[in-house]
C-alpha cells in the first residue's frame, strides 16, 4: 500500500543525447573535411609537379641552344656638321655605325620599329635619330648605319665645358639606345623585349667630315 507523503515527484527530466560517432551528420562533417584536405593536397602536387616540368624543360631548352647576348660596339662614328647658328643654337649631324654581332646558333633577333637613340654630352641632349627596323638571323655580323640629328641650345656653362675638353682632346658623348627586340627560336617569334643599351664614347673632337674609328672610342654597355 502506498502511502501519500505530501511530497511532489521532480518534473520530467530530458536525458541528452549520448555521443555516437556513427551518426550521419557527424560522419558527413567528417568526409567533408577530409574531402577538402584531399583536393588541397591534390592542387598542391599538381602545382609542384608543373613547375618541376617547366624547371626541366626551360633547362633543356639552355642546355641544346645555348642562348647568348648579342654583342654591340661603336665601329665609327662620323661628324657631318657641329655649327653654331645664328639664334646661337648648335646644330649637330652625326652618323654612327653599330656592329651588332650575334653568336647564337639557334637564335635570331628582330628590331622593331619603335626604337630611339640619342646622343648627349653634358646631360644636354645633341642629336637623336632611331634604328632601321631588320631582322639580324643567327651567327652573324651586321654593321648598322644610324643618322642622328638635333639643335641644341648652347648657354655659357655648355660653351665652356666644350672648349675645354676640345683643347684636352676628349669629348665623352653617351649614346643611349632603345628598341624593342623579338628573340626568334629557329623560325619561331618569341616574346617581344625592350632592349637598352648606354655607350659612353670618348672621341678627340667634333670636326665636321672627319670619321672616327673604334680606336679612339672607349666603350661601356
Amino acid at each position: 500500500m502506498q502511502q501519500n507523503t505530501g511530497i511532489r515527484p521532480p518534473p520530467q527530466r530530458r536525458n541528452p543525447p549520448r555521443y555516437n560517432p556513427q551518426h550521419p551528420y557527424l560522419q558527413k562533417t567528417s568526409s567533408g573535411k577530409g574531402c577538402c584536405l584531399k583536393c588541397l593536397c591534390c592542387c598542391c602536387c599538381t602545382l609542384f609537379i608543373l613547375i618541376f616540368i617547366l624547371v626541366i624543360a626551360a633547362y633543356i631548352v639552355y642546355a641544346t641552344y645555348k642562348p647568348e647576348v648579342p654583342k654591340y660596339k661603336i665601329d665609327k662614328v662620323q661628324v657631318n656638321s657641329f655649327n653654331i647658328l645664328p639664334d646661337f643654337s648648335l646644330d649637330t649631324q652625326i652618323t654612327a655605325f653599330v656592329k651588332a654581332d650575334n653568336p647564337n646558333d639557334h637564335l635570331g633577333f628582330k628590331y622593331g620599329k619603335q626604337s630611339s637613340v640619342t646622343v648627349k654630352y653634358t646631360g644636354a641632349t645633341l642629336c637623336s635619330g632611331k634604328l632601321p627596323a631588320f631582322t639580324q638571323p643567327k651567327d652573324n655580323k651586321t654593321t648598322i648605319k644610324i643618322a642622328l640629328r638635333g639643335q641644341t641650345e648652347v648657354d655659357s656653362k655648355l660653351q665652356k665645358s666644350l672648349q675645354e675638353d676640345k683643347k684636352a682632346g676628349k669629348i665623352p658623348l653617351l649614346i643611349m639606345i632603345k628598341a624593342p627586340v623579338t628573340v626568334v627560336l629557329e623560325t619561331v617569334p618569341l616574346r617581344e623585349i625592350v632592349a637598352k643599351i648606354n655607350c659612353s664614347v670618348i672621341v678627340d673632337s667634333l670636326a665636321a667630315d672627319k670619321p672616327r674609328t673604334h680606336s679612339q672610342f672607349w666603350f661601356k654597355p
